[in-house]
Formats: C-alpha cells, sequence, structure tokens
C-alpha cells in the first residue's frame, strides 16, 4: 500500500493599510487555497479591517514604524500552519492559478522548505510587462526572517531547500504612486547608515520613476560599482541607465550602458532589443535587424531581477517591422508586423503603429503606381 499523501496546512499572511478597495478581490482569490488568514493592519483609517473579518478573525493591530520587514515578521509570528504565504493587498491569483496551486498541493515536496513563483508587476493591457521570481510559500519552522525597511526580503540558511513552481500572483496596483518609499531611504541615510546593495537598487528604481533622473543615474552608478550575489540586477541597471539616458537625449551614453551590460551578464533581450531601436534611429537598419533578431533568439533570464517580457516578444519584430518596411522590404515587414500583432493583438502601441503602417503602405501602393504609369 502507498503511503498517506502529504498535503501542507497554509496560513496566509499578509499586512495592510487602507486597503479597503483592494482587499476583498485579493482575499477571494485565495480563501480556498490556506487554512488561515493572518491580517496585520498597520493604521487602517478605512473599512479595510470591516472587510478583514468576513474572512478571518485573526486581525491583528501593529504600530508602523517605517519598516515593512518588522511588520511582516510581525505577521508571520502569527502564523499556526506548514507553510506561509505571503501576499499584499493588491494581489490576486488568477483562477487558471488557482487551480494550478490546488493542483500543486496535492503533489506537494515535503522535503522542500522555500517555493518560488512568479510575481508578475506590472501589466500591458495584453500581456505580463514585467515579471520576476519570488520566494511564496515558506516552511513555517526554518524561521525565516524579512529584512530590509523597504522593498523587503527574506533572509534564510543558503542550505534551505528551494524549488520553483510555474504558478503566478499577478501584483494589480490601484492605490496613487507616492514618494513614501523614497522619504523612508533618505531618512535612514540621514541617520547615518549606509543603503545595503539591494536597497541602492531599489532607491534608484524609486527616484527614476518620480522623475528624479539624473539623482536616479547616480545611484546606479554606485549601484554599479557596489559588488551583489546577483549579476542580473548589474545588467538590469544598466537597462535603466540607458533609459535614463535616452529621456535626457544622451544616445552615446545609451549606446555605452548597452553595451557595459555584457560585463555582467550574458546578453539579455532588454538590451539587444534596446540596440535594435538605437540602430534603427541612426539609420543603421542591418545593425538593428541583427540585434532585433536576436532578441527572439535569447532565453529568459535566470537571476532574481525584473523581466520586460516585451523585449523577448512583440517589441523586436516592431522595430524589423519598421526596419523592413524603410527598406522596401514589405513582405519581411508584413511577416514581423503579423508575429507582433499575434503575440499581443491587444497592446495599444501596436494598434497605434497599425493605422499609420497601413497609411505607409497604402501612400507607397500609390507611389508605386505612379511610377509605373
Amino acid at each position: 500500500m502507498g503511503g498517506i499523501q502529504y498535503i501542507p496546512t497554509i496560513s496566509l499572511c499578509m499586512i495592510v493599510k487602507d486597503e479597503e478597495s483592494t482587499l476583498g478581490r485579493c482575499l477571494d482569490s485565495v480563501k480556498d487555497l490556506v487554512d488561515e488568514i493572518i491580517i496585520v493592519d498597520t493604521g487602517s483609517v478605512d473599512k479595510t479591517k470591516e472587510i478583514a473579518r468576513t474572512y478571518t478573525d485573526k486581525i491583528y493591530d501593529f504600530t508602523w514604524i517605517d519598516n515593512f520587514a518588522s511588520a511582516r515578521n510581525f505577521s508571520f509570528e502569527k502564523a499556526s500552519m506548514d507553510y506561509i504565504l505571503w501576499l499584499d493587498a493588491d494581489d490576486v491569483i488568477s483562477e487558471s492559478e488557482q487551480k494550478k496551486f490546488k493542483k500543486f498541493k496535492e503533489v506537494f515536496p515535503e522535503d522542500i522548505d522555500i517555493i518560488f513563483m512568479q510575481y508578475s508587476t506590472a501589466y500591458s493591457s495584453e500581456n505580463t510587462s514585467i515579471s520576476t521570481r519570488r520566494e511564496r510559500l515558506i516552511k513555517r519552522s526554518i524561521n525565516c526572517k524579512w529584512i530590509g525597511a523597504v522593498h523587503e526580503v527574506l533572509d534564510y540558511d543558503s542550505k534551505a531547500t528551494k524549488i520553483l513552481v510555474e504558478i503566478a500572483i499577478t501584483h494589480k496596483k490601484e492605490k496613487e504612486f507616492t514618494n513614501r518609499n523614497i522619504k523612508i531611504y533618505e531618512k535612514i541615510m540621514e541617520n547615518g547608515e549606509k543603503l545595503a546593495p539591494r536597497d541602492l537598487y531599489h532607491y534608484g528604481k524609486e527616484l527614476m520613476a518620480h522623475g528624479y533622473i539624473e539623482k536616479a543615474m547616480d545611484v546606479f552608478e554606485d549601484f554599479l560599482n557596489t559588488p551583489f550575489i546577483d549579476p542580473t540586477f548589474h545588467s538590469a541597471i544598466c537597462i535603466d541607465l540607458v533609459d535614463c539616458h535616452y529621456k535626457l537625449e544622451n544616445k552615446d551614453q545609451c549606446m555605452y550602458y548597452c553595451l557595459k551590460s555584457f560585463e555582467f551578464d550574458i546578453p539579455r533581450a532588454e538590451i539587444t532589443s534596446r540596440l535594435g531601436q538605437l540602430f534603427f534611429e541612426q539609420k543603421k537598419f542591418e545593425n538593428s535587424i541583427f540585434w532585433s533578431s536576436l532578441s527572439l533568439q535569447l532565453p529568459l533570464p535566470k537571476g532574481g531581477s525584473p523581466i520586460l517580457h516585451s523585449s523577448y516578444t512583440w517589441q523586436p519584430h516592431l522595430t524589423l517591422c519598421s526596419c523592413y518596411s524603410t527598406l522596401n522590404n514589405h513582405e519581411q515587414a508584413d511577416n514581423h508586423f503579423q508575429k507582433a500583432i499575434e503575440l499581443a493583438p491587444n497592446e495599444p502601441i501596436l494598434l497605434n503603429y497599425k493605422e499609420q503602417y497601413e497609411k505607409y503602405k497604402a501612400s507607397q501602393k500609390d507611389l508605386l503606381q505612379k511610377q509605373e504609369e
């Protein structure tokens, strides 16, 4: 006779504040997957706790001290099941991913300490735009801790057993974008503390997102000169530096940081697709075709840095369409445009381009007819 099937019990641990618009959506998507729901409230003044009470009676207050790790550690301390799942209030698990989650529980490997899942953090109208991998299920008995005031990470023994499963959590941000995180980082530095490499990375990203481009570039440069365990983050920062210089119209520097990224990691499509675009703007179409075509052949990075999926799919096809169209190779241009549309049929950029592209083709056809006459 076979042994008894192991199905783990799971505690959902969340920290929340003023999440009345998203908390119910999140909990509806996960309530059937977990055995316990822990809600730690850090100072809500809306109906967040009222909504939480319709799902659980395990609601705790935590005085906010500008430190996400402290709040998450408090939530983990309240868990009592075999494994802990953590989510933010604006995260959801789609119906298809819920089914995967349930199936995974049926074949759950009892000897695994940490399970990574995909985290889709930004969406276009069609496909996942940016994703990364995060620890989502953590065996409670290994007693791991969160560290970091902002963009906190889990700290655990390097001997912990880990696997990656093909289950995705989707982040659907609803709240207004604020400079809260920048203020926390600057408060840390005002207190004489030096930002850790991971904090430098996120601090620069926050500055860039808020439009402090030149300040972000300084922080990114500091990060590039700082050793970090995952080289894909250095490569990712080169991508950000390319985008910063592009906004400032420093095209030579864009090229420099594209090439510099190769010092840290094998080529990523985020870089090669940008090289394709830069060469197109320089009217070096053969160069553009080379780098754009290479983008479509590259695998997704294996490190933990964010992945911009459009660089591996429709974006290079769009650049190739532009190149071949300019070179009057309309068969190749049409081929790449159709592939782009197939990959992202509702992408606004492509829909806008389609209208312009159709007009261009019509004008070229008229021109050809006049020449034949």
